[in-house]
């Protein structure tokens, strides 16, 4: 192919090495009005060819379009333009050759084998050529040798694996090669043999002490050095020292330490900053395996940090709302009844949004504030402890994306439910009638899903509820809110419980799974089903349930909004099932027949 008859490929070949310099090349070509026009579909097929990203990591599919729809899928290039680059294939660059020949082989089924042959040495010449040259990203050499190592071994080309092999160790060794080439080398190096693990993980354990000493004034570089000391860990584990790989990990752990201390003394860096720095630490403690004399204080000092972020964030009000007219709406609707007729009218002020509203609201927060979603947040208790953390995402999100922010909406809507209409109607309710204990006890005769054995117990908690003792009730109704639910999922027929072959020992599920349950949803509504999951068990809700079973919640905590909306969900569910079925011969079956013979 003649260079001064195509300009284009003059410029690949005086190019920054790599397919993404490449594509920018040809896409310009394509453009160029005194390019040849014969030479358009060879242009737009290189184009293509180089706009592919390679993930050498996925066996299945180790090529795929930049933008999917955008351009062509690996099987969508037809035999002639499959022909047209093989005929070119010799002239290009190495990164494009290679990528040329590998989508040959891919497209062709192996039928390619003297190209492919060709193709993992290209690779491998790709990985020099882009480790020579101003590479951003460290992986781009690994990605080409670890795409020839793969491919030779599938190919059975012992000869071949046994080349790329020794490229990749000479990297390695190569002092002359950057620390992050030769890191990225040690790390495929450390998968083949023990000797080569052995190799690899003391390479990159001196590698790792240099970025240590070398440690400046930028947060990126303590990065580096965690990096590459668990590249060395893991060597080590794959050598069979299993002393040496706990000694670099516990050195990695303390390197988590030490870059907080660092930041604890710098201008405007928030204590938020800090603790995410501890929670790593702590993270990488445990997982080296070290002894509670160790982990112990720094969970300490993690717990001081928590404080010191929340003494730090300042209070934030919105703007008010004016609920009069829901809370005279709410009052007229329970005043004048007989007390059963009142707490009936009571369940039906308060209705969850539904689950299709709260999607489309965190769909358009989305939308309007983009950086929200993107951005990874933290759910932080009252404390400074992370209690869940939201992974951000760029793409469209999947529905169960969304539900964080679906149950934060949901949230909001519980208390101005609770402000504007619960409270308003509770506490009319307790201006004509007592409310005391006996007369919930007479009230829940006529509710089949209160088990009679437990009635006095639920009647506690709605009677001291009703008199605003939230304390108490929210003691005695978290628990058993819970076990209504498990009477209703039993009552279809499901199974509650699990049975560990392990031990032989049969345990109630996890009142999260039961929330999840379709029989559920079927009984009560998806929508009441959602505002149960974000007022009792996810974290990014109330959580209510798991706060007060594990003694989190102190006074305030449990004379709130939540604590009111818990006692009111007790009481719709109370209410809105008007009929269990109970097994035959249960304790409880045999019961609700005694009570209907008094």
């Amino acid at each position: 192919m003649n260079d001064s008859a195509r300009p284009w490929l003059a410029h690949l070949h005086a190019a920054i090495p790599g397919c993404s310099e490449y594509r920018t090349i040809l896409d310009h070509a394509v453009r160029d009005t005194l390019v040849d026009a014969s030479d358009l579909p060879l242009l737009r097929a290189l184009a293509e060819v180089a706009s592919l990203v390679l993930d050498a990591d996925d066996l299945q599919r180790p090529l795929r379009p930049l933008f999917p729809g955008a351009s062509r899928e690996l099987g969508q290039f037809d035999p002639a333009t499959l022909d047209l680059l093989k005929s070119v294939a010799a002239d290009m660059p190495a990164d494009l050759r290679a990528r040329i020949r590998d989508v040959l082989w891919i497209s062709r089924r192996g039928a390619e084998l003297g190209g492919t042959r060709l193709m993992i040495s290209d690779y491998c010449d790709a990985a020099e050529a882009l480790a020579k040259g101003a590479v951003s990203s460290w992986d781009q050499p690994r990605s080409r040798f670890r795409r020839a190592a793969s491919v030779a071994a599938s190919m059975r080309w012992t000869e071949g694996l046994a080349s790329a092999r020794d490229r990749i160790r000479a990297f390695m060794r190569g002092a002359e090669w950057n620390a992050g080439v030769r890191v990225h080398a040690a790390e495929l190096v450390a998968q083949w043999e023990k000797a080569d693990a052995a190799e690899a993980a003391q390479i990159a354990e001196a590698l790792a002490e240099a970025a240590v000493a070398a440690i400046g004034a930028e947060p990126a570089s303590w990065d580096w050095p965690r990096y590459v000391l668990e590249v060395a860990a893991d060597a080590r584990r794959r050598s069979g020292d299993a002393a040496d790989a706990q000694r670099l990990r516990l050195r990695r752990a303390e390197l988590f330490l030490l870059h907080e201390r660092w930041l604890e003394g710098r201008e405007g860096v928030s204590p938020v900053t800090r603790a995410s720095v501890l929670e790593w630490a702590l993270t990488a403690y445990r997982d080296a395996g070290a002894p509670s004399e160790i982990v112990d204080p720094v969970h300490a000092r993690l717990r001081e940090v928590q404080r010191e972020t929340i003494a730090s964030m300042k209070p934030f009000r919105g703007p008010s709302i004016d609920l009069t007219d829901c809370a005279n709406e709410a009052i007229q609707h329970v005043r004048g009844r007989s007390f059963a007729e009142a707490v009936r009218a009571l369940v039906t002020v308060g209705v969850p949004p539904t689950v299709a509203s709260l999607r489309k609201r965190a769909r358009e927060a989305r939308d309007q504030y983009p950086l929200s979603f993107i951005i990874p947040r933290r759910h932080m208790d009252r404390d400074g402890r992370t209690v869940a953390t939201t992974i951000g995402t760029t793409g469209e999100p999947a529905d169960d994306e969304l539900e964080p922010a679906m149950f934060e909406h949901a949230r909001v809507h519980q208390q101005v439910l609770v402000r504007g209409s619960i409270n308003p109607a509770r506490q009319q309710i307790l201006t004509e009638h007592p409310g005391r204990r006996h007369e919930w006890v007479g009230f829940l005769r006529e509710c089949p899903l209160v088990d009679p054995r437990r009635r006095q117990t639920v009647a506690i908690g709605l009677a001291a509820g009703l008199h605003g003792d939230l304390i108490t009730s929210a003691s005695v109704l978290a628990p058993q809110l819970e076990h209504l639910i498990r009477t209703l999922v039993a009552s279809t027929g499901a199974v509650t419980s699990v049975f560990d072959t392990a031990d032989g020992v049969q345990r109630e599920a996890a009142l999260g799974s039961m929330l999840r349950r379709p029989e559920l949803a079927a009984m009560i509504t998806e929508n009441l089903v959602f505002d149960l999951r974000g007022l009792l068990d996810d974290p990014a809700g109330a959580n209510i349930r798991n706060r007060v079973a594990h003694g989190l919640l102190d006074d305030d905590e449990l004379m709130s909004g939540e604590a009111l909306y818990l006692w009111f969900s007790t009481l719709r569910l109370v209410v809105l099932v008007s009929r269990v079925e109970r097994p035959r011969g249960s304790v409880a079956a045999d019961q609700d027949e005694e009570d209907e013979g008094t």
